[in-house]
């Protein structure tokens, strides 16, 4: 985890229908990248989120 980036995904369940894991994994390539080289967080409006990552990084919900 040191050297690792974070990939944050802060999506709502009503904007975004499809499967975000089927569709990130089913590429090796892009599997094995981000397994590798990124920390990978996929956050839930409905669920909260996390208020420090929604602050850090300036998300909204526009």
């Amino acid at each position: 985890m040191g050297d690792s980036a974070y990939i944050v995904k802060h999506v709502s369940d009503m904007q975004f229908v499809t499967k975000l894991n089927r569709d990130t994994w089913a590429n090796d390539a892009v599997s094995q990248t981000i397994s590798t080289n990124f920390i990978f967080w996929q956050l839930a409006p409905a669920l909260g989120g996390n208020p420090w990552v929604v602050n850090i990084l300036s998300i909204s919900n526009a």
